[in-house]
């Protein structure tokens, strides 16, 4: 080897040692530091060719914090709305502001790729907006024969949902594992990274055997994810997953009614490194964990399941589950396998407006949230709104500022 590569890897070594001893020295963040602003209502009605009740939640919210892109009733459909100048802290539903009608009706843009949808794609799996692109990641629901490769659309222009050219389909890496929510790695782990995106999924949809059995994170390369084409596939670098072979936690159905950790009944909506600290936070729903989890059975109050449920259908509740960084760059650096990390800290969250009809547990759950560089963290939790109509229930957004100036104890933020 000559002198002068002896040299560049001696630098290259101290350089990359100084990276990890500033990433691991970062603190891990604590819920306390999230202050709750206030949540707002979505109008209910037809807008184009979807309704907001029954949406899948997805929701990506635009930089700026003015607009937000969110998923229809059909699963397929994606329509623009404005963001209220002004956020209710209320406890009470009817104080919440209902905003006004989409800017941009819900437009299908499923079957919009040049060539076709695959495999009759029929669900929109995640919205993230990067440089001024809009990421559409969606899925097969029900993919008996987990065959479905394909992933990702990119619509070229969102200010124009309908007239839009739509890129795709083209194939995450990772498929389904990876194929839902896209944060940004902050700027204190890009060097480390050499990447500026993470990419992640969970056991959100049906057949377990195509599913991250458990929240992952994919590093994805902006400029290969925004310059990709129909048919390509798009490289990751898997960071944290789990299979069926390598369950986060063995026990799905918690027949030992000793698992609070993951069960069938869990699902992640949306995970991203908290900036300045050395958390990967994953926010979703659980359930089962104290009742257990049968399946087609009759609960308590009459209600017939359909598939998995849990035996008590009071035992429901919001997550977060909190991810050591440092567990992910020792993953990136091959010292620990995706499969063998464990959260340090995992625990149902109390939510303003999750018991709308004070039944006395969480009947309103998390469905999708988004992170957004001024710091906000807005979530949509499912059904909480009771008052806009008889015959449906509609969703809420919650907004939450995870580092206020002056921080407070939380605001209707609970950690049980």
């Amino acid at each position: 080897m000559k002198p002068l590569s002896i040299v560049f890897l001696v630098l290259f070594a101290v350089s990359s040692s100084k990276i990890y001893s500033q990433v691991i020295d970062l603190p891990k963040y604590s819920l306390d530091n999230m202050q709750y602003l206030g949540a707002f209502r979505l109008p209910e009605e037809t807008f184009g060719d979807a309704r907001v009740a029954w949406s899948a939640g997805q929701i990506a919210v635009d930089p700026t914090g003015e607009t937000f892109f969110f998923s229809g009733s059909n699963k397929r459909s994606i329509a623009q709305f404005k963001i209220p100048n002004s956020l209710s802290p209320s406890d009470s539903i009817e104080d919440l502001q209902i905003i006004d009608p989409p800017i941009q009706n819900f437009s299908n843009m499923l079957n919009r790729a040049p060539t076709g949808n695959p495999n009759e794609i029929g669900r929109i799996t995640g919205l993230s907006l990067v440089d001024g692109k809009l990421i559409v990641n969606a899925a097969v629901y029900y993919d008996a024969n987990a065959e479905n490769e394909y992933t990702t659309l990119i619509v070229e222009d969102p200010s124009n949902l309908k007239g839009s050219v739509v890129r795709g389909y083209m194939k995450l890496e990772g498929g389904n594992h990876s194929a839902g929510w896209i944060s940004r790695v902050p700027s204190q782990y890009v060097d480390l990274f050499n990447h500026t995106l993470i990419a992640g999924h969970a056991s959100n949809l049906p057949i377990n055997a195509r599913n991250s059995m458990g929240p992952s994170a994919f590093l994805l390369d902006k400029q290969e994810l925004l310059s990709s084409k129909s048919d390509e596939l798009i490289p990751t670098v898997r960071l944290l997953d789990f299979g069926i072979n390598n369950l986060l936690h063995p026990d799905v159905n918690n027949d030992s009614l000793s698992n609070n950790l993951w069960t069938e009944l869990s699902y992640a909506f949306h995970g991203f490194i908290v900036p300045g600290t050395s958390t990967y936070l994953t926010i979703g729903q659980s359930g089962g964990h104290e009742s257990g989890i049968g399946y087609k059975i009759t609960q308590p109050n009459g209600y017939n399941c359909g598939g998995f449920c849990a035996y008590d259908h009071r035992d429901y509740y919001n997550y977060v589950w909190l991810w050591d960084v440092d567990d992910l760059v020792s993953s990136f650096k091959g010292e620990l396998d995706p499969s063998e990390i464990r959260p340090y800290k995992f625990e149902l969250v109390n939510l303003p407006h999750e018991d709308p009809l004070n039944q006395g547990y969480a009947s309103s759950r998390v469905i999708g949230a988004d992170f957004t560089p001024d710091g906000r963290l807005y979530i949509v939790l499912e059904n909480a709104d009771t008052l806009q109509s008889q015959y449906e229930k509609q969703p809420i957004v919650l907004v939450y500022q995870m580092f206020p100036d002056r921080p407070e104890p939380p605001t209707n933020l609970n950690v049980q």
